[in-house]
């Protein structure tokens, strides 16, 4: 499997973004958290990522090398450990896998609560606003931080663009659910009554 090397791949392994979420030397096994936020369970001769499954199994994929290279079976000169990065791209994932996944009132909820935290003046919160998304703690996930009067959470600078994607796919997602129910008669006077009612404010 590892005879030949993909150089782009191989590439790939070495970064810090590559930086596995677990790695069990005995097994000689790992997770890995792919771009999409889904969790892929990789071995030295397996993995569940989309590229591995593409070429058939006949090429080692960049989280194989890269657990090869934690292993010790590969040379890592030049490898970057990130767990800081690792872990923001877990959570980030968490979030990512919601908005997909969730029921659209879950998702419209979210959008809220991320409208508050990408204020620059932050939000007041416990910490657990989020829980209810698969994220228990906002401050140890690494995309929020607390504001510097230490009393309110907002997200930190590094993590804005991607919260604002999430609440793009959110819009994408709860406008692809309107259209598709357009002819549900209680919905389409909902939106009549709104059209009118915001049609009269200007």
């Amino acid at each position: 499997m590892f005879e030949i090397i993909d150089s782009s791949r191989h590439k790939s392994a070495l970064s810090g973004d590559l930086t596995p979420l677990s790695v069990d030397i005995e097994n000689k096994c790992g997770k890995f958290v792919g771009s999409e936020g889904y969790i892929y369970d990789t071995s030295l001769e397996h993995c569940t990522c989309a590229d591995f499954a593409i070429h058939d199994g006949t090429m080692a994929c960049k989280h194989m090398i890269r657990l090869a290279m934690e292993l010790g079976e590969l040379p890592n000169d030049g490898m970057i450990t990130d767990h800081e990065k690792a872990r923001i791209k877990y959570y980030t994932g968490i979030l990512k896998v919601f908005v997909k996944t969730a029921p659209i009132m879950d998702t419209v909820h979210l959008f809220l609560i991320l409208n508050n935290l990408l204020k620059s003046t932050g939000m007041t919160c416990a910490g657990n606003e989020l829980a209810f998304t698969g994220i228990p703690d906002l401050l140890k996930s690494g995309l929020f931080e607390l504001t510097k009067n230490g009393k309110k959470i907002k997200v930190t600078k590094t993590s804005k663009k991607d919260m604002k994607s999430l609440q793009k796919s959110v819009e994408s997602r709860v406008g692809a659910f309107v259209l598709e129910h357009i002819d549900d008669e209680s919905l389409s006077v909902s939106l009549q009554s709104l059209s009118d009612k915001y049609a009269a404010e200007f």
